[in-house]
């Protein structure tokens, strides 16, 4: 009888698959023209949901342990942007590390609000989410670097 429990954990509960999948990861760092324009590293998470947002919210990520209120958005096939999705669908979550100079020239961040992180990870990337209004995370392992991009 034991045994056969275990057997329906397995299966039903502890290896369940997470909502989403992250398919690419990549980060591009450009910097203006002018000192005044700053830096920008912009990171893009190209996402396939198995779960439709009505079950699946994504809303939190840190990079490193810089953290980001993030809200994820699929293309329809008219052009427009929507932040509701279904299942199957593939979704982009864009989040941007600013730096604007200071009075002395000097770059400081220019991030919006910090939040503790959840707990240590050893990825490059953490992607926080709520399946039924149960907060759980999923570590992106790798990140893919874009060429950089300066502009004059």
């Amino acid at each position: 009888m034991k045994s056969l429990l275990f057997i329906f954990l397995c299966f039903f509960g502890w290896f369940s698959s997470t909502p989403f999948k992250v398919i690419e990861a990549t980060s591009q760092f450009s910097a203006g023209g002018r000192a005044e324009s700053g830096t920008t590293t912009e990171y893009t998470f190209k996402i396939v949901s198995s779960q439709s947002s009505d079950k699946l919210t994504i809303d939190e990520v840190w990079i490193d342990s810089t953290f980001f209120k993030a809200q994820p958005y699929k293309q329809n096939s008219d052009l427009s942007f929507s932040q509701t999705w279904e299942k199957g669908d593939t979704l982009f979550l864009k989040v941007s590390i600013r730096k604007l100079p200071d009075d002395k020239g000097r770059l400081k961040d220019f991030n919006g609000p910090t939040k503790a992180l959840p707990y240590k990870y050893a990825g490059k990337a953490l992607i926080g989410y709520a399946v039924n209004s149960k907060r759980k995370y999923l570590i992106v392992e790798e990140i893919k670097t874009l060429p950089r991009v300066y502009y004059q």
